[in-house]
C-alpha cells in the first residue's frame, strides 16, 4: 500500500506520516526494462550540448520548457514512416496517458519550429530532456522492443522536460546505490543532480514513478543496483501506468489553474489533509475542521481518478454538491419515487445561512 500523502490546503497543515521500514516489492523482476540499458546518459537521455555545457540548465530554467498554447504546454510531434498504425497507436496511448493527468497536450505537426520526431532507429528507446530547439529526435526502436505504452509515456516525459526520478537530490534518503552491482564504467548513470538543476515541484521521492529506474538497472551480475530503504509496496521500474500520487496531484493542478487555490506539501503546519486509501470509498470532509483530516481515495473502489480525485479536493476546499444549492429546485427536478429508500437526506437542500 503507498504511503499517505500529506498536502497543505490554503496554509492548513499537519505530522508528517512515518513511512514503514522493509524490503521493497521487487516483483521477481531481474530483467531491466530497455530504456535502462542503452549507451546514452542513464541509458535513454539525450543532451544539447548547451545542456552539457552549462550547469544551471534544465527544467527549472525556461528555455527549455515547451511554449503555452493557452495554460497548456503545448508538444508538436511527427512519425517516421517505420511505424505501423498500431505503432502509432500505441505511443499515442503514451500521450494520452500524460494528457490525463498533466496540463501538457500533444498535437501532430503543422508547421511549428520546434517538434519532435518520434522515430525507430536501432539504437534503443532515448529522448532528449525538454525543448531543445527546431526538430529534435525521440526514438523508440521496434526491434529493442521500445514500442510499448509504458516505454513510450516515459521517454515522452523526458521530452516534456524530466529527469530519471532516482537522479533526486534527496534520493540517498529513499534508496541505497548498491555500487558493487553496477556495471563499470556505467556508474554516472546514479549521479544525482543539485537543486540549480531540476525539481522534484515539491511532490516528494516516489518509488513507484514511471521515470524511476529499476532495481537491476546497468547490473554487472544480475544483483540489484537499487535497494528502497522504505518498503511502500510500490513497484520500482514498472512502465505500466502513472503513478496515483501524479493522478491526485493533476487533480490538485486542475483546482489551481482555474482558482487562487494552492496544494503544497505539510512541513509542520498544524491543520492538513491526509490522503488515504482505506477500503471505504471515496470522501472528504468540507472545509477545514481543524488538525489532521482525512481525504480517502480508495483504490480498490476505483476512486483514484483524475476526475474523483479533484471532486473529493474540492469538498476539502470548501465546497458541497451543486445540486444542493438553495436554487436547484429552479433547474432539477428530483425524481423523489426513484430514489433509493433511506438516501432521500442525499438531496436535501441548503439554506443561504449555511451554503
Amino acid at each position: 500500500m503507498k504511503v499517505s500523502a500529506v498536502i497543505v490546503i490554503l496554509g492548513l497543515v499537519g505530522a508528517a506520516s512515518a513511512l514503514p521500514f522493509g524490503r521493497p516489492n521487487y516483483q521477481n523482476m531481474t530483467a531491466p526494462n530497455p530504456d535502462e540499458m542503452g549507451d546514452n546518459f542513464e541509458g535513454d537521455i539525450k543532451f544539447a550540448a548547451d545542456q552539457v555545457i552549462s550547469p544551471h540548465t534544465g527544467i527549472l530554467d525556461p528555455y527549455w520548457r515547451w511554449e503555452k498554447i493557452g495554460n497548456n504546454p503545448t508538444i508538436p510531434y511527427v512519425f517516421d514512416s517505420a511505424f505501423t498504425a498500431t505503432h502509432r497507436a500505441v505511443i499515442v496511448a503514451g500521450m494520452a496517458t500524460i494528457q490525463a493527468s498533466t496540463c501538457v497536450r500533444f498535437v501532430p505537426r503543422t508547421s511549428e519550429r520546434d517538434y519532435i520526431t518520434i522515430q525507430s532507429a536501432n539504437s534503443g528507446c532515448w529522448s532528449y530532456v525538454g525543448r531543445i530547439r527546431n526538430a529534435q529526435i525521440l526514438n523508440l526502436s521496434i526491434q529493442a522492443g521500445c514500442v510499448t505504452k509504458g516505454i513510450a509515456t516515459h521517454e515522452l516525459i523526458h521530452a516534456v522536460g524530466f529527469f530519471h526520478a532516482q537522479s533526486d537530490v534527496n534520493r540517498d534518503q529513499y534508496v541505497r546505490i548498491k555500487w558493487e552491482n553496477v556495471m563499470e564504467g556505467k556508474e554516472h548513470n546514479f549521479e544525482v543532480y543539485t537543486n540549480s538543476y531540476v525539481t522534484d515541484y515539491g511532490e516528494g521521492y516516489d518509488y513507484g514513478s514511471i521515470m524511476h529506474y529499476g532495481p537491476y538497472a546497468f547490473s554487472k551480475n544480475y544483483m540489484p543496483t537499487i535497494e528502497a530503504i522504505y518498503n511502500t509496496g510500490e513497484i520500482m521500474g514498472q512502465r505500466d501506468t502513472a503513478t496515483h500520487r501524479a493522478v491526485i496531484v493533476s487533480g490538485m493542478a486542475t483546482i489551481q489553474a482555474s482558482t487562487c487555490v494552492r496544494f503544497v506539501p505539510r512541513t509542520t503546519e498544524r491543520d492538513y489533509i491526509t490522503i488515504q486509501s482505506a477500503n471505504s470509498g471515496c470522501w472528504s470532509y468540507v472545509g477545514r475542521i481543524r488538525n489532521a483530516q482525512i481525504l480517502n481515495l480508495s483504490i480498490q473502489a476505483g476512486c483514484v481518478t483524475k476526475g474523483i480525485a479533484t471532486h473529493e479536493l474540492i469538498h476539502a476546499v470548501g465546497f458541497f454538491h451543486a445540486q444542493s444549492d438553495v436554487n436547484r429546485d429552479q433547474y432539477v427536478r428530483i425524481k423523489w419515487e426513484n430514489v433509493m429508500e433511506g438516501k432521500e437526506h442525499n438531496f436535501e437542500v441548503y439554506t443561504n445561512s449555511y451554503f
